[in-house]
């Protein structure tokens, strides 16, 4: 999947949740996926949150509203 359709699908999925259905979820993950791996190659900042979402998503949550 190319960037440029990742960031699409992303984009209806958020503007619209019926898109969630349209797409099927592989479809999403994938795109989801991809735009991880192209924001975090591309922000030191976004990977370290992306990492600690990955063990204390709460935290990570935290860390996003500016409340740590």
């Amino acid at each position: 999947m190319r960037l440029r359709q990742a960031k699409k699908i992303m984009a209806n999925v958020q503007k619209y949740p019926f898109m969630n259905w349209i797409y099927r979820e592989g479809r999403v993950t994938n795109a989801n996926n991809r735009m991880i791996r192209y924001y975090s190659a591309k922000d030191e900042r976004f990977k370290a949150i992306v990492q600690l979402s990955n063990k204390n998503p709460l935290a990570a949550l935290k860390l996003l509203r500016g409340k740590v």
